[in-house]
């Protein structure tokens, strides 16, 4: 966990409060009294623990094992003054069910994903350049006004420059605070996906992150002026007639 994320913490958290901490087994909060995530103690306790166990609040009998999405945590309502969930949502298959049941079980939490900008970023995973974002990563995840808005990842996205940042734009990211999408909540909050069908639409929306930071960049110029090209030519091939005889020639005939 990043420490400003515990600096934060150490703000809004006091001593006596009840934490919860939710898909961060990787590296679990300093903070936490209790863990869910779907590795076992064992394996943290052998692999992923970087500090003595006396630095962490949690233990064995506070861990619970499970598929965060699988349903209920297993806590009664609000048992829970804050809860962490840390780089786990946009890793998950259905993260607007768990963002349901922080609501649920805790009174307020802190909520960190990866940015879209950084998740449409090339060369961000071990400097693999070959890709956008982390290649686990199912979500982009972004604030609206009243919580947290996800966004399917299309695997269109590693393609073309209409659709991510090229590497040297993650530095940049970094440096201005904008490779992660940050979300401190009280009381409650709302989580819903944008559902896009069409491809085209899907398209716009990755173009949107994209103009946000760089406008319109060569790449969606090059991309609307063919566009624009390949409809005035249909035009002009139905104005003349002739539309169906280069359809067959290009594709071939209708059986």
């Amino acid at each position: 966990m990043y420490p400003d994320v515990e600096k934060l913490l150490a703000e809004h958290v006091e001593d006596h409060h009840l934490v919860l901490d939710v898909g961060g087994a990787g590296e679990p909060s300093l903070r936490a009294d209790f863990i869910v995530d779907v590795m076992s103690w064992e394996t943290w306790a052998a692999k992923y623990r970087r500090r003595p166990m006396a630095d962490y609040r949690f233990s064995p009998e506070t861990w619970y094992q499970m598929d965060i999405c699988s349903g209920r945590l297993p806590f009664p309502d609000k048992m829970f003054d804050f809860s962490i969930c840390s780089h786990a949502l946009e890793d998950l298959r259905d993260p607007i069910a768990v963002c349901k049941e922080l609501v649920r079980v805790s009174r307020g939490g802190y909520i960190e994903t990866p940015s879209p900008y950084i998740e449409l970023t090339r060369g961000v995973d071990s400097g693999d350049k070959r890709y956008a974002g982390y290649y686990h990563h199912r979500w982009l995840v972004s604030r609206e006004e009243r919580g947290l808005l996800f966004f399917a990842k299309s695997h269109f996205v590693h393609a073309s420059r209409r659709f991510h940042f090229p590497p040297r734009y993650a530095e940049r990211f970094r440096r201005q605070s904008l490779d992660r999408t940050r979300f401190l909540w009280s009381v409650s909050f709302e989580a819903r996906e944008l559902i896009v069908l069409d491809r085209e639409d899907v398209e716009r929306v990755i173009e949107g992150f994209i103009r946000e930071v760089s406008g319109l960049n060569a790449a969606i110029m090059w991309h609307r002026a063919k566009l624009v090209g390949w409809r005035a030519a249909v035009a002009t091939a139905t104005r003349l007639g002739i539309r169906e005889r280069l359809r067959n020639a290009l594709y071939g005939a209708k059986e």
